[in-house]
């Protein structure tokens, strides 16, 4: 059965490997493994706009469990070959609500075991591991991400948006991803009131209209990452977004935060790596759901261990009020004093 199998990924060691993955979710008995290969030979045959690994790899997405489905089809909304932080996918994860929780873990133990488990159904590829043997980063081979983007598309998951985008009906979908944005129209005409989530890769400046439209036509927003664009500031409005839960702001020229970020009372993830802001207004005590608040900017990004190269960020008089707060860094402890760190103590 086994040599079956193989023959029908036709010598293909990225078709072998996703197979094999696959199989090592299986009881080892024979009526598994003769499904798994009856379930082949049916997706061979259909398809056949596809390649035949491209048909093994979407058969390998098939056989996901439901929670996992959307996790993986995540990978698509990154552009392709792109090496993706594990916190920072995991963390977006959970403010989807993907991830289960289960009765006495934490959401991220087990958010990292999803990945786990994708990883070891080789559908993931892990590009560095730390020093703690946790995946620190992974990416999928650009074959898998081609399934994925036709899954996608065919789920109305996640709208791409490139320079020379074709014109789609976007009313459906749940997501952008935005590789270019300056001169396109979809999301200047849309009204779309349902995306829950935005993902901003575009290295170019970012429109006036994009920004200020963001609290009018995504009330619903749940995910916002901006990471590594070319974003100056944050509009007043930007607290309008009630069901925010996962605000990434890192390696941005963010320097200020408008007051308007208290009214974002959903807020579980607020990351400010990498960032020129220096102090958080006092309403940020406000986001009592708050639970990881990284924030600092290092001149030298290599150097991890000096932090005479870090500088932190000024809180303000009522910092205890975060009960929800998990992770917090860097803060400049010049700045509060005592009071600071009675406050501090506060924290669960």
């Amino acid at each position: 059965m086994s040599f079956e199998i193989v023959q029908k990924c036709g010598g293909l060691p990225l078709a072998i490997v996703a197979i094999g993955g696959l199989l090592s979710t299986k009881d080892k008995n024979m009526f598994e493994w003769r499904k798994v290969s009856q379930n082949l030979r049916m997706e061979l045959e259909r398809n056949v706009h596809l390649t035949d690994i491209m048909k093994i790899l979407s058969l390998s997405y098939d056989d996901l469990p439901h929670h996992l489905k959307s996790c993986m089809l995540y990978f698509g909304i990154y552009p392709e070959d792109y090496t993706i932080k594990r916190k920072r996918l995991t963390r977006q994860w959970m403010a989807e609500g993907f991830v289960k929780n289960e009765e006495k873990r934490p959401l991220e133990e087990v958010s990292e075991e999803y990945l786990i488990e994708l990883i070891q159904r080789s559908l993931i590829n892990v590009s560095v591991v730390g020093f703690d043997g946790k995946v620190r980063s992974c990416q999928i081979h650009d074959v898998l991400h081609e399934v994925i983007i036709r899954k996608m598309k065919d789920l109305s998951f996640c709208h791409l948006i490139h320079k020379d985008d074709e014109q789609v009906t976007i009313d459906v979908t749940r997501r952008f991803s935005i590789a270019a944005i300056s001169n396109n129209d979809d999301l200047r005409n849309t009204s779309n009131s349902g995306i829950r989530a935005i993902f901003v890769f575009d290295k170019g400046e970012l429109p006036t209209h994009f920004m200020d439209g963001l609290s009018v036509k995504f009330k619903l927003l749940k995910v916002l990452d901006f990471e590594n664009s070319l974003l100056n500031s944050i509009p007043d409005n930007m607290g309008n977004l009630f069901h925010l839960r996962y605000l990434n702001l890192s390696h941005t020229k963010v320097t200020i935060l408008p007051r308007s970020i208290g009214n974002l009372v959903n807020l579980e993830t607020l990351d400010l790596r990498q960032t020129k802001v220096h102090e958080l207004p006092k309403e940020i005590n406000k986001l009592t759901k708050l639970r990881l608040l990284p924030v600092y900017y290092r001149r030298y990004e290599g150097h991890y261990d000096m932090l005479n190269f870090t500088t932190g960020v000024q809180l303000q008089e009522g910092i205890g009020c975060l009960k929800s707060l998990q992770k917090l860094y860097f803060l400049e402890a010049d700045h509060g004093g005592v009071d600071l760190f009675r406050e501090l103590k506060m924290l669960t």
